[in-house]
């Protein structure tokens, strides 16, 4: 009986063995691939802020010459009411107006505004993300928890991939 009792704990013993290998395991394939989930959501993070940095830039290109151009003709409108102007300052503020308005059309058409928002809200959703990867992994949490957090993080990751715009192709060459 006592030999069939050693027998039964050297058993338990090399299945807690294998078990605790196994584990040790899991936990290095779960920490692998939440790092490399990590560093993937970093780069989609970055890249989502590079454009919304490039449309931004691109509004201000637009829109500041459109402001600065209405603000001339808007001017030089209310000066011809006082005294009489040129006809070449006339045709000039007709020109300008033009210029202003093609301005203003292509800033809304592009909506360049808009889509600088939408990337920098997909920004900070990727990187609350990246966040929670890096709380998952300094927390040490059990391997078992690993399972459901990592679907729900792919659930998570999933629904922002839906919602964020594509990001653009010269944002994505800047990523590094």
């Amino acid at each position: 009986m006592a030999e069939n009792n050693a027998e039964i704990l050297l058993d338990i013993e090399e299945d807690n063995n294998e078990l605790s290998l196994e584990t040790e395991e899991d936990n290095k394939t779960h920490k692998k691939t939440l790092t490399e989930w990590n560093e993937r959501l970093k780069k989609a993070q970055k890249g989502h802020y590079i454009a919304a940095e490039g449309y931004s830039k691109n509004e201000q290109w637009l829109r500041v010459p459109a402001v600065v151009l209405s603000a001339f003709v808007s001017t030089s409108v209310i000066a011809s009411f006082f005294e009489a102007t040129p006809v070449q300052v006339n045709y000039l503020a007709g020109g300008l107006s033009i210029i202003s308005t093609l301005l203003l059309a292509l800033l809304s058409s592009t909506r360049v505004e808009e889509k600088s928002h939408a990337h920098e809200r997909s920004a900070a959703k990727y990187g609350k993300l990246s966040r929670s990867i890096e709380r998952f992994l300094a927390s040490g949490k059990k391997d078992t928890e690993a399972d459901s957090f990592q679907e729900s993080l792919q659930n998570g990751w999933d629904l922002i991939a839906d919602d964020s715009p594509v990001t653009p192709q010269w944002a994505r060459k800047k990523i590094k």
